[in-house]
């Protein structure tokens, strides 16, 4: 059982830590919630924290999974030909935002 906070204030208890901050963050790609939403889990205190409040500084990542870049040549090729643009890398699921807190938990490649 971990306990769920939300700017800071205590919201409530979830049995499934993993997977509720699998489908946040799964919805968070998709563009289904606030690409600004910052998910934080503390294994350690047994919590999971979101923040959605203003003024955190973020910046943009490329995904990995399965250690493979999401994004391709050819979604590259239509930001120079001006077909796609950030935000549609953002909808896509190919970019996301972090903020501090959450980079410390993320594991960030600085390199391929």
């Amino acid at each position: 059982m971990v306990k769920v906070f939300v700017n800071g204030n205590w919201f409530g208890c979830h049995r499934n830590a993993s997977k509720l901050v699998e489908d946040i963050l799964e919805m968070r790609r998709l563009y289904t919630i606030p690409k600004e939403i910052s998910i934080v889990r503390d294994i350690g205190k047994k919590e999971i924290k979101f923040f959605t409040d203003s003024g955190r500084v973020q910046r943009p990542l490329f995904i990995v999974k399965n250690n493979k870049l999401k994004i391709r040549k050819n979604h590259i090729q239509q930001l120079i030909r001006e077909k796609m643009d950030f935000e549609d890398l953002l909808k896509s699921g190919f970019v996301e935002f972090l903020d501090v807190e959450e980079e410390e938990t993320a594991m960030i490649a600085m390199t391929l």
